[in-house]
């Protein structure tokens, strides 16, 4: 009873350690580019509202501020293919 208690326990403790980690956040982004054309440095702005599900960001010209993002959380951007941007033009 004693060796029941006591893995009992163990798996208990192992489970509040592992819930107790911070957990890894996978979000997905839309970005709107800066025309082919354009030679330079480039940033990137959320232009939606932060916090929105799947947020919305737009390269800007020069140089910019870094994206402020929880360390927890990988941040993938999706990108227009260059064929569909060259039929919408």
């Amino acid at each position: 009873m004693r060796a029941n208690l006591a893995n009992w326990l163990r798996r208990l403790e192992t489970r509040q350690i592992a819930d107790s980690e911070p957990r890894l956040i996978v979000r997905f982004a839309h970005v709107e580019r800066l025309p082919r054309s354009y030679v330079g440095e480039r940033h990137l702005v959320q232009i939606d509202r932060p916090g929105s599900e799947r947020p919305t960001y737009e390269e800007r010209p020069g140089p910019g501020p870094d994206i402020e993002i929880d360390p927890n959380t990988i941040l993938v951007f999706f990108v227009p293919s260059p064929r569909e941007s060259q039929a919408a033009a």
